[in-house]
């Protein structure tokens, strides 16, 4: 799995890293999202940016190198949103991304995506975590991103729904 640097990001402040990084290993970023989030977040001082470099020193996330050539349909986008689009299209992994520009250009070339919302359900769907722990988790994520109350609705109508199916 690949992971964006916004949504790296998102799941550090919602503290859910650990729990990606031991459920979906391996978890791997380019260089581009590297030098974005903790090289330029560490000089700003910001928490995330730290919690994310405990994790690769840990071995957790490793960094992957760019890609030497980026392709020019993708020009309007973050680099590092292109690098780990560019990435992705020859490895065939899995995308957290949560971009909605980026987002459209992947399905655009039929990458396999998650947002940061998505990995969430996944992670509630596949039993790694309890529907308490999803809706905190989802509120705090909302917040975050700017969700759509009906968005958040709709993602915990499914992760209700789901539940009562597990009791059956």
């Amino acid at each position: 799995m690949k992971i964006d640097a916004s949504a790296l990001i998102y799941l550090a402040k919602i503290d859910f890293l650990a729990q990606v990084t031991d459920k979906y290993q391996p978890i791997k970023i380019t260089q581009s999202i590297y030098d974005e989030v903790v090289t330029q977040g560490k000089k700003k001082g910001f928490s995330d940016a730290f919690i994310i470099d405990n994790f690769i020193d840990k071995g957790k996330i490793t960094i992957e190198k760019d890609d030497a050539e980026f392709p020019s349909n993708l020009a309007n986008l973050d680099v590092g949103e292109i690098s780990a689009i560019v990435s992705v299209l020859k490895t065939k992994e899995l995308l957290i991304i949560d971009d909605i520009k980026a987002r459209n250009r992947a399905k655009d070339l039929e990458v396999d995506f998650l947002g940061t919302d998505g990995l969430l359900l996944d992670s509630f769907i596949s039993n790694y975590i309890d529907y308490d722990f999803f809706e905190k988790k989802i509120y705090f994520l909302a917040n975050l991103l700017l969700l759509k109350s009906s968005k958040v609705m709709k993602l915990l109508k499914q992760a209700k729904n789901l539940k009562k199916r597990k009791k059956e």
